[in-house]
């Protein structure tokens, strides 16, 4: 093996703050795919905003 290739190893609180925030990840995508789909968000050019504040639907 190459001296070149530093592998660095976490220790159990690293990846237990590295699989804390991969399920936080997880749990927000779960959340704005529940708003997106009630309605409550709206995704304009890549942004999420809350379907109240969208100009484009306050005149229905």
């Amino acid at each position: 093996m190459s001296s070149s290739h530093n592998i660095t190893t976490l220790s159990l609180q690293e990846q237990a703050f590295f699989a804390l925030g991969k399920k936080l990840q997880m749990a927000a995508r779960d959340v704005i795919k529940r708003k997106l789909a009630s309605g409550e968000y709206v995704l304009i050019d890549g942004k999420y905003y809350l379907a109240s504040d969208d100009p484009n639907l306050a005149d229905k």
